[in-house]
């Protein structure tokens, strides 16, 4: 490849997702956009579904998962671009796709779960509904493969859950100098930004490494 890569996207995009050897744009007008690294001079391929804006992507093996204001989760093929699911909800703030499942928060705070095979999307099965019990700012949200974390806008505290009860961990809660301003979370590790520092936190072991 030769970077850096531009990529004209020919509108405004609202969610950006890498996967493989190709990444994907979601547009404020519902469209997905498939583009190659080795070749981004113009999309792969466009999908098609999405009646507002996309907010999050995740990805597993060949599936794309896409939320949207539009109030669906919809569930794509990498390979064909064929839309295989759709999934009614609330807006979506964030998703999480892996292997064995897939949960994603509305932007009014209910945690859901589904589970799956992986590859079958009509094997997608309901799990977990729960509220958090407020609104997440959605750059405050965060899914793992065993916890939720989510805050709303100005506050210093980083609530816990556990993503298979959908239960508050309230002796795993992060407790920040300033107001929160950015999480990022892989694995078991969590970054907090505040003011002008930036925290990573095991949630394994409750301890800012």
């Amino acid at each position: 490849y030769s970077f850096p890569l531009q990529v004209i996207t020919g509108g405004l995009y609202s969610a950006l997702h890498l996967h493989g050897e190709c990444f994907f744009t979601g547009m404020l007008d519902g469209l997905i956009k498939m583009w190659e690294l080795a070749s981004p001079s113009r999309p792969l391929r466009v999908l098609e579904g999405h009646e507002e804006r996309v907010t999050c992507f995740s990805s597993s093996k060949d599936i794309l998962a896409s939320g949207s204001l539009d109030h669906t989760v919809r569930l794509w093929s990498c390979s064909t671009g064929a839309m295989l699911r759709v999934l009614s909800t609330g807006e979506v703030a964030a998703l999480k796709m892996e292997p064995c499942f897939l949960a994603w928060v509305t932007s009014s705070g209910s945690l859901q779960k589904y589970s799956w095979d992986g590859e079958a999307a009509h094997k997608c099965l309901p799990l977990l509904r729960v509220k958090l019990g407020f609104r997440p700012d959605p750059s405050l949200l965060a899914l793992g493969a065993n916890h939720v974390v989510a805050a709303r806008r100005a506050d210093r505290e980083l609530a816990v859950y556990c993503l298979n009860s959908g239960h508050r961990l309230p002796d795993c809660d992060v407790v920040c100098g300033g107001e929160l301003v950015r999480v990022a979370r892989t694995g078991a590790l969590l970054a907090i930004a505040w003011g002008a520092t930036v925290e990573v936190w095991s949630l394994a072991e409750n301890t800012c490494l």
